[in-house]
This record gives structure tokens, C-alpha cells and sequence, in this order.
């Protein structure tokens, strides 16, 4: 089962194509990318990114978090929620300002806490994307802009707020988050996610399977139907969140079953 520890995995055929689950924490360069992934991605014609990671789609994606005028985040959270989020927050992210928080909507909080801020770093969907455009391919995303906000616009209030009060409640700690990266360079993909697990949000259990029908289940079966009619007809290079990658409905176990052959290629990330 070792060789399944690997975030690389080839999909054979006539035509090879590949998947490659990716973290979107950390600072990466192209010189980080181990050569099996590289080589991977040169002999391919098309990238499939999770969504578009351009500027443009970025700003896009914080635009779309902004409230109206007449609203602001302590008026939806309430103000006891807010001084606590503001505490948090100062903690830490230094350089997250309350009156940017109080601007954007419950989101955009969430996502704020979800990951220590490293500055102007470079996500590693970002570097692939980039090398893919220098090297030629054809890019496109499995889900649009649109989509991908849309996963988070099924989350009711209440909902959005029981995730923020768990975000807010194991926001002060960023070893885990270092560890992750480790464990993800390392290509222990069964430590990864044995220590995500461990670090799970102590949700509702109904908030709990929305969560994982909502973001995982449903998303991994979107991006499987918009992948697997390209396999076979072009090289194809997908690179999307890890998480997407392994379980029982898992990206390797849906093409799988679509009669597709997909093997792991064990990679080692350089530090």
C-alpha cells in the first residue's frame, strides 16, 4: 500500500495522462517540482486545474465575498462573534485588519483562518499552471468561477457560522500547517491525511456530511464526468487539492470505475 502514499498517478493508456493532488499552503517554485512530475506534465497537451488560479479569477473570487454598503460582517455574526473573531484573527494574522474583515462576508473570514498567512507566496496549483503555459498546453479549469462559489453559497447562515466558530476555535496554530507540508513533500499521502483527519472540525454531524457531500463527494463527481471524456483522446495533466484524491469516492476510485487504469507513481518534492 506504500506506493498509494504518492500525490502523482498515471492514468495508462494508448494516450498517458496523469493526476497530481496538490496543497494549496506553502510557498513553491518550479525548481521544488520532482522530475517525474515535471517530465509528467511536459508530455501532456492539456492541464485541468481544480478552478482558474489567473489574478483575474482571484480577484474575482475575493470581489464576490465583499458585502453591500448597508451590511457588514459584526451586523451578520453579531458583536459578541465579532470582538472574538477580531481576538483571533490578531492572533493569528497580524496583518488581518478588523475593518477588512468587517467588509467581507462570512466566507472570507473562514477562508482567512484556514491557513497562516505567508505573504506574497506562490500556491503550488499556481506554479504547475505556469509551467504548464510555458511549456504550451492548453489550460481549463473543472469547475469556473461561478461553480466554485457556488459550492460555498449552499451553506446556509447558521451553517457558515458553526464552520466560522470552528475555525475560530483551532485558528492559533500553524505547526500542523508545516506538517502538512512535510508530509506532503515527502509523499507520505497516508500521513497527510491521517493528520487532517485528526485536525477535523468538531462540526454537527449533519453539518459534518453536507460538508462532505458538498465539498468532497459532489465536486469529485463533477470533476471526474469533465475529465474522463478528454482521457484517451488527449495527454492530459489534472492537478487538483490532495483531498480529492483518495477515499472511496476519491478522484483515483471514480475513474477507476469508469474502467479506467490508474497507477501511482511515488515522488519525493525537494525542499
Amino acid at each position: 500500500m506504500k506506493r498509494e502514499n504518492t500525490p502523482l498517478w498515471k492514468i495508462e493508456g494508448e494516450l498517458e495522462s496523469w493526476l497530481l493532488g496538490t496543497v494549496h499552503a506553502g510557498d513553491w517554485d518550479a525548481d521544488a517540482l520532482p522530475w517525474p512530475v515535471r517530465d509528467a506534465l511536459t508530455a501532456c497537451d492539456l492541464l485541468y486545474t481544480e478552478t482558474k488560479v489567473t489574478p483575474d479569477a482571484q480577484a474575482r473570487m475575493i470581489a464576490h465575498t465583499l458585502l453591500p454598503e448597508n451590511s457588514s460582517l459584526e451586523k451578520i455574526v453579531g458583536p459578541e462573534r465579532f470582538a472574538r473573531l477580531k481576538e483571533v484573527a490578531a492572533e493569528f494574522d497580524g496583518s488581518l485588519r478588523s475593518d477588512t474583515l468587517n467588509r467581507h462576508n462570512v466566507w472570507f473570514a473562514i477562508m482567512s483562518l484556514s491557513m497562516p498567512n505567508e505573504g506574497h507566496s506562490t500556491a503550488l496549483d499556481v506554479v504547475v499552471h505556469d509551467l504548464a503555459l510555458r511549456l504550451g498546453l492548453a489550460v481549463s479549469p473543472l469547475e469556473s468561477v461561478r461553480e466554485h462559489l457556488g459550492v460555498l453559497d449552499k451553506f446556509a447562515v447558521e451553517e457558515q457560522l458553526e464552520i466560522l466558530d470552528e475555525a475560530m476555535r483551532a485558528a492559533p496554530r500553524e505547526e500542523p500547517f508545516d506538517r502538512m507540508i512535510r508530509l506532503y513533500k515527502g509523499g507520505e499521502m497516508a500521513a497527510l491525511a491521517d493528520l487532517i483527519s485528526s485536525l477535523d472540525y468538531d462540526y454537527s454531524p449533519p453539518l459534518k456530511a453536507k460538508f462532505q457531500r458538498v465539498m468532497l463527494t459532489e465536486r469529485n463527481q463533477l470533476f471526474a464526468e469533465r475529465l474522463a471524456p478528454a482521457l484517451g483522446k488527449r495527454k492530459v495533466f489534472a492537478a487538483f487539492g490532495a483531498a480529492h484524491l483518495m477515499g472511496p469516492d476519491g478522484m483515483v476510485n471514480l475513474l477507476r470505475r469508469m474502467g479506467k487504469t490508474l497507477t501511482p507513481c511515488p515522488v519525493e518534492f525537494l525542499s
